[in-house]
Order: C-alpha cells, then sequence, then structure tokens
C-alpha cells in the first residue's frame, strides 16, 4: 500500500524517535506486566509514565486511546510501521487469539535483539574501512585544493620535460582550484541520486543480488539474511502461526528482494500442498541465494515435527558465521587498505619528488 506523503513523513519521525533498543525494552515491559496480571490500560499508562522521550509518549499516549475504544491491542498498534512491523503486528494478533500474548511479545523481544545485533556487527565490520577511505579520499582532496596549486607555478617554470603522474597531480591541482565549488556539491548530488536508483524498485533486486555475489561483503549480505529469515519463520510458526501465514509474514519483514521473491514463490507453492522444502529447492532464485544445508534442514525439520526448531538452529548457525565474518573482516581487509594508502601516498611523492631531481639532474656540471 503506498502511503501518501505526509503519513511517510510521520513515519520517518516515528522511526528516528523510537529506536530498536526503546522496541525491546517495551515488548519486554509489556510481557512483564501481563505476565503480572495488569491489564493493558493500566500497562501502557506505566509505559507513559516510564517514557521518556516525547514523541515515543505520544505513540505511547495514542495507543492507549485506541485500546480504551475497545480496539484489540494489534488493531491499536497497527498504522505506525516504522516503530511496529508487520511481524510485530501479527505476533501480537496471534498472541491475542490464542492467549499467548506475553510469550509472543518475549519472542518479538528476541526477534529484535538478534536483528539489532547482526545489524551492529555488520556496521562495527564496515566501519573501519569506510573510515579509512573517507580519510584517505579527504586529504587527497585537501592536498589537491590548499598545497599542490602552491607548486603549479614552480613546475610550470621548470624548463624539463614533467613526468606523466606529476602532469595528472598538476591537472588535478587546477581542476581543485578553479571548480572545488562545483564538485563537491555534485560529488554529494552523485551521491544521494546513486542512492535513490539502488533503492529504485526496478534496480533493487539487480543490486542485492551483486551485493550477495561480491566476494566477503557478500557473505555477510547472504548469512544476514539466512539468519532473519530462518529466525523470523521459526519464532511465528513457535508462536502457533499456520505455515503459510508465516511465510507471508516473513515475506514483508524481509529487507532483500530477492529473499522476498523465494519466499513469496515458497508461499504460492506451499498453499498447493508442496513441502516448504521442496519450494526453496525449486526456486529459480534460491538456486543463487540459498545454500543447499538451508532447505535440507527445513526439510529434516518438516519430516520430524520440529519445523521451528530447526530453522531456529540454521538462525543461530548463520549469525555465528556472520559474527566469525566480521571479526575477519579488519583482518583481511587491513593489508588491502595499506597497500591502497601507501600506493596513493608514493605516486603524489613521486610526482613532487620527480621534478626536483630533474632539476638538480639538470645543474650538475659534465
Amino acid at each position: 500500500m503506498k502511503l501518501n506523503p505526509i503519513k511517510r513523513f510521520q513515519n520517518t519521525l516515528d522511526g528516528i524517535a523510537v529506536g530498536t533498543f526503546d522496541k525491546v525494552l517495551l515488548a519486554k515491559h509489556l510481557a512483564t506486566m501481563i505476565h503480572s496480571g495488569i491489564v493493558l490500560d493500566e500497562a501502557f499508562e506505566i509505559l507513559i509514565d516510564q517514557a521518556s522521550r516525547g514523541r515515543l509518549k505520544n505513540i505511547l499516549i495514542e495507543i492507549r486511546a485506541r485500546i480504551n475504544a475497545v480496539e484489540a491491542l494489534a488493531d491499536a498498534i497497527s498504522g505506525r510501521p516504522a516503530v511496529f512491523s508487520h511481524l510485530f503486528v501479527e505476533m501480537v494478533r496471534v498472541g491475542e487469539a490464542s492467549g499467548t500474548l506475553e510469550e509472543n511479545l518475549l519472542y518479538m523481544a528476541e526477534q529484535l535483539e538478534r536483528d539489532y545485533e547482526l545489524k551492529r556487527k555488520v556496521r562495527g565490520a564496515s566501519a573501519y574501512p569506510i573510515l579509512v577511505l573517507c580519510l584517505t579520499f579527504g586529504m587527497g582532496m585537501a592536498m589537491s585544493y590548499f598545497i599542490l596549486p602552491k607548486l603549479i607555478p614552480l613546475f610550470l617554470s621548470l624548463k624539463v620535460e614533467l613526468p606523466l603522474s606529476t602532469k595528472i597531480v598538476l591537472a588535478l591541482a587546477q581542476f581543485m582550484t578553479r571548480w572545488a565549488f562545483v564538485f563537491f556539491p555534485s560529488v554529494a548530488a552523485a551521491f544521494f541520486l546513486l542512492r535513490m536508483i539502488l533503492r529504485s524498485d526496478p534496480v533493487r533486486p539487480v543490486w542485492h543480488l551483486v551485493l550477495a555475489r561480491t566476494p566477503m561483503i557478500g557473505k555477510i549480505s547472504v548469512n544476514v539474511n539466512l539468519a532473519r529469515l530462518c529466525r523470523t519463520l521459526g519464532i511465528l510458526l513457535k508462536s502457533g502461526i499456520p505455515i503459510t501465514d508465516a511465510i507471508r509474514i516473513s515475506h514483508q519483514a524481509m529487507m532483500n528482494e530477492n529473499y522476498k521473491t523465494v519466499l513469496a514463490y515458497a508461499a504460492a507453492r506451499v498453499e498447493t500442498g508442496m513441502n516448504l522444502s521442496d519450494a526453496l529447492i525449486e526456486s529459480g532464485t534460491a538456486e543463487r541465494i540459498l545454500p543447499l544445508i538451508m532447505p535440507r534442514m527445513v526439510g529434516v525439520g518438516e519430516r520430524t515435527g520440529t519445523l521451528a526448531e530447526a530453522l531456529l538452529s540454521l538462525a543461530e548457525f548463520y549469525e555465528r558465521e556472520v559474527d566469525s565474518t566480521t571479526k575477519n573482516l579488519s583482518t583481511v581487509l587491513e593489508p588491502a587498505l595499506i597497500v591502497l594508502i601507501g600506493g596513493a601516498v608514493l605516486v603524489l611523492a613521486l610526482s613532487i619528488i620527480s621534478p626536483i631531481y630533474k632539476i638538480t639532474g639538470s645543474l650538475n656540471p659534465r
């Protein structure tokens, strides 16, 4: 469903105001109060008193008002996708219908915590190389704008043939001197334009597939998505949701378009009576983004009646893989970054020093 611009902006503000940690605490505190026998109206009154952020408090006040209007909790929290995802809403809905709201809220808190940990590990692993590359780029641009232009008159006055590297460096310095006020805004605009293109509906599936095929990054991307898929589907099945509904909800919870395609295909095939494992193997997309162990273990779970447990076990396996890969990422990338930075410094040094050597060589008596 397409949201109007005002609603989309409101959801963006909700997402900024209510972080993952707040949602985890909300689910845990609500589950604890329900376990203690506190009714929902009173529970939300306590949550409102505890809320320290204005927007979160306003959202909780709105939910309490909807509950007082004799709405179910799932209906009361719907309409705020940036705070309560479709997965969250459906877990609450099933919990209310089956009398397992406390357990489902704890499952949801666990899911949110696991997602947060995965994101934190990926961001932590990528922070170092991104920081080094940005500092290197910034240093190069600063030298091109502040230092190298001062050398241009000297080198142009020399009566020697300048090396190619020096000519390139001088051309870059002249470009930065004349067009810096256009260059930097253009780079920023190009970055945001590229980001918009990669997030567009036609390009997003291709971009996600490219990420999955990229060395190192692809392994992390695949394992993160498999961990989320298996844990989401496992928790939904464990909470008592029918498998076709669980697959559809998992489809909406996934961010990667290729995995959404796999789950959409699997849901359609499972409805016809096919096993989930066979549907995953049969999917053409699955051959590119699903390792064979995943549908095989799903098949074992289906045959033994322990599908939810098998999926949660797979989720833990892929989470450990993410942890191992992210820990090794810095070790693998560090030598490449050192070579890259060293090469840039070497080219810059030779570009400046080579003409000087030519001058001193031409001054030596013969």
